[in-house]
């Protein structure tokens, strides 16, 4: 097979959750599997995979996306915990005492988090 029609394989997973979640309006929770079922069959018989190696990737999917989820979660905690203990509004405070224009808010606030991501 050319390299094209392998990369429209490849790419059949994400349409597939696309089509289900934007055109039929599906949930997540059911447009998934029907994605990852899209993947099996395409593993199978266009990369002729074998069967362990399969369920191997989909065992690999499960710890990359719990460990995501741990970190999605560690993140809503802190926010409650700030916002319950008032250090948002301190935070929020303490950034209005800077500056009051807009702008120049928007400029701190993306070299922090440029800063952020370098680190």
């Amino acid at each position: 097979m050319s390299i094209g029609t392998l990369s429209l394989f490849a790419f059949l997973p994400i349409l597939t959750a696309l089509v289900l979640m934007v055109s039929f309006r599906w949930p997540a929770t059911r447009a998934m599997p029907c994605a990852w079922l899209v993947s099996v069959i395409c593993a199978s018989l266009v990369w002729h995979m074998d069967l362990g190696l399969i369920l191997a990737s989909t065992l690999q999917g499960f710890g990359q996306a719990f460990t995501v989820l741990l970190i999605v979660f560690g993140a809503i905690l802190i926010l409650y915990t700030m916002t319950e203990s008032g250090g948002i509004e301190t935070i929020n405070h303490g950034f209005h005492g800077l500056t009051t224009d807009r702008r120049i808010q928007t400029i701190i606030i993306a070299f922090v988090f440029a800063a952020f991501l370098e680190g």
